[in-house]
């Protein structure tokens, strides 16, 4: 029967977790940034096939005779500029290992043992107009991005964001897809 195959669900999803996005740095663009928890590592791929970046699948990837990178994600607030003040969304930032590392020890001591990013805050840009520019990370103090003191939402798993980004249903998400995401540990250099 037809009515046992649908997925049914009578709660709606919360519009922010339905929304979030996946802040990738356009050339000559830089964002204000507040972390909300840990930086996640994922060795990706690009898939020109799809023209999009695919997760590292080990063993089962048929992308690995190709280039893999390391990228970085962590959940975040973002300013986004409007009309008149502007807002902060919850968005998922993705970072290269350079501006990863500069997250992790800005003051160039010891990388920061936890990767836990929650309350620190960065304007975070690429500020040259070519795509491949390097993302820069200035830490700065959080009250000079927000006028009125925010209230931090709390942390979210973002491994469903990422994988809707790959292209997947999270409640689908192949097997190894999700071995993948989980067995990848916080950038080390």
């Amino acid at each position: 029967m037809l009515h046992n195959r649908i997925r049914w669900d009578d709660a709606p999803p919360r519009t922010s977790e339905s929304s979030r996005r996946v802040l990738s740095f356009r050339p000559g663009r830089k964002y204000s940034v507040i972390g909300l928890g840990r930086l996640l590592g994922v060795w990706t791929h690009w898939d020109a096939s799809e023209s999009r970046t695919a997760p590292c699948l080990h063993e089962q990837c048929p992308l690995c005779p190709r280039a893999s990178r390391w990228r970085g994600y962590f959940p975040a607030l973002v300013f986004t500029p409007g009309t008149t003040s502007g807002t902060w969304e919850e968005r998922v930032v993705e970072v290269t290992p350079d501006a990863a590392e500069r997250l992790l020890r800005p003051d160039g001591s010891d990388l920061c043992a936890s990767a836990d990013l929650r309350g620190l805050a960065w304007r975070l840009g690429r500020f040259s107009h070519a795509r491949n520019s390097p993302i820069t990370a200035e830490q700065v103090d959080v009250t000079a991005l927000a006028a009125t003191p925010l209230v931090l939402p709390p942390e979210w798993d973002i491994r469903s964001d990422l994988l809707r980004l790959w292209g997947y249903s999270p409640s689908r998400a192949p097997e190894a897809v999700s071995d993948a995401i989980a067995h990848n540990k916080p950038y080390r250099r």
